[in-house]
C-alpha cells in the first residue's frame, strides 16, 4: 500500500528496481547480507561475494498493519 492509497489519491505506480538501477548507473544486485566490512567499504553477501560501495544503504523492508 502507498501512502496515497488510504486518502484516495489514484493507484499506486509500480517501478522495477532493477530497471531504475540501471537508469541511473547502477547495479541491482540480489543477496544475503552477512557483514559490512566498514574499513574495506565492501557489504559481504553470505554466498561470499564482497561488494565495494561508496555509500551503503540496506533496505530491509516494511510491513503494513491496520491503521485502527
Amino acid at each position: 500500500m502507498a501512502v496515497a492509497v488510504p486518502f484516495a489519491r489514484g493507484h499506486m505506480q509500480r517501478f522495477d528496481l532493477a530497471d531504475v538501477a540501471r537508469a541511473t548507473g547502477a547495479e541491482h544486485v540480489r543477496g544475503e547480507l552477512a557483514e559490512v566490512d566498514v574499513a574495506a567499504r565492501e557489504a559481504v553477501l553470505a554466498d561470499g561475494r564482497r561488494i565495494g560501495y561508496d555509500a551503503l544503504l540496506i533496505a530491509v523492508g516494511a510491513g503494513s498493519e491496520p491503521a485502527y
